[in-house]
């Protein structure tokens, strides 16, 4: 994603993020990725997820990937398949996790059944690397999860 597209979420997490005062004219100033972080750490998982995608991108942060995904993961556990996605291909790729195939499938699992389609392409790629049992523990672990609150 670029800086732009970086901006855009920023916007649109700044209309939709609760408890946040918009300013007079839409911009990524400091006091506003403030405001975005004050949500984040309150336990907002867009919030979350956008503070996630920042350090992953280096963007208003410095870039971290283990960062990003401990923020991904707070969105994650409360059921936002964009941060769900976003751990499946961490998992998946092993940037700021070690790399675990049966991870990221169960994660990319989470995030399609939670209406993020973009995960299919990636889950068909996963299974030729998985083996039955693989396959098998991390669809369990997909089917058993459940959504905690807010962290």
């Amino acid at each position: 994603m670029n800086k732009f597209m970086c901006s855009a979420v920023c916007l649109a997490l700044l209309l939709i993020s609760k408890d946040t005062v918009l300013a007079d004219e839409p911009s990524t100033n400091a006091s506003s990725i403030q405001q975005i972080i004050r949500n984040a750490e309150k336990g907002d998982e867009k919030a979350q997820f956008f503070v996630g995608l920042c350090y992953s991108l280096g963007q208003h942060v410095e870039k971290n990937s283990e960062e990003a995904v401990n923020w991904w993961l707070k969105s994650a556990n409360q059921g936002y398949a964009r941060a769900q996605f976003k751990l499946g291909l961490a998992y998946k790729n092993g940037e700021g996790v070690s790399k675990s195939f049966m991870m990221a499938y169960g994660w990319l699992l989470l995030a399609k059944a939670g209406g993020y389609t973009d995960a299919s392409s990636h889950l068909e790629t996963l299974e030729k690397s998985l083996s039955s049992s693989e396959l098998k523990v991390a669809r369990s672990w997909a089917n058993e999860w459940k959504p905690k609150s807010a962290q």
